[in-house]
């Protein structure tokens, strides 16, 4: 595509256009510059304020170490260009992604982008003790992402959950 320069042909990306700038931008950028890999991004939503992206995808490489072959969840802050692996073990380490399939759909973020719900099958908390989907919510500011389909002694139930949304100020997830 010849949308931004120098990204030849590299499959599926995903951009973003400033229509007040008239620019475009990529936001699909792998860890050494550059386009991701083939990003097959199944999902996309902005926050509320326009402040960050919301995307799923199983390209590779726009963070270190993601080494799980499958769906992560991304967000994207539209004013820095940072990339943040969401579905990761622990956010502020995304070394530790874990193995299995992540999902966001609509309204899966709050109105400023800090509140994220989620499915995934990878086992986020040590409190994931299913072999099914389970609902999360990752908390930006704190770094932090909860098991939010538990039962009241904090553990999974046996039963998947999702799709998973949340309300504009972060209050509420519903699943």
């Amino acid at each position: 595509t010849n949308l931004v320069a120098d990204i030849g042909g590299a499959g599926q990306q995903i951009f973003v256009r400033d229509m007040t700038a008239g620019s475009t931008r990529l936001v699909s950028v792998a860890v050494g510059g550059g386009p991701a890999t083939d990003i097959g991004a199944t999902y996309l939503d902005f926050s509320e304020d326009g402040s960050k992206l919301l995307f799923e995808t199983q390209a590779p490489d726009l963070v270190p170490s993601d080494f799980n072959d499958t769906y992560d969840i991304f967000s994207w802050d539209v004013a820095t260009g940072q990339t943040t692996l969401v579905s990761a073990r622990r956010t502020s380490e995304p070394s530790l992604t874990a193995r299995g399939s992540s999902s966001a759909g609509e309204n899966a973020m709050s109105e400023d982008g800090r509140y994220l719900a989620f499915t995934t099958l990878a086992k986020l908390s040590a409190y994931d003790t299913n072999e099914t989907f389970d609902v999360y919510l990752a908390d930006r500011l704190n770094q932090t992402n909860y098991l939010i389909s538990a039962k009241p002694d904090g553990f999974s139930h046996e039963f998947g959950s999702g799709p998973a949304l949340v309300t504009p100020d972060g209050q509420w997830v519903i699943f």
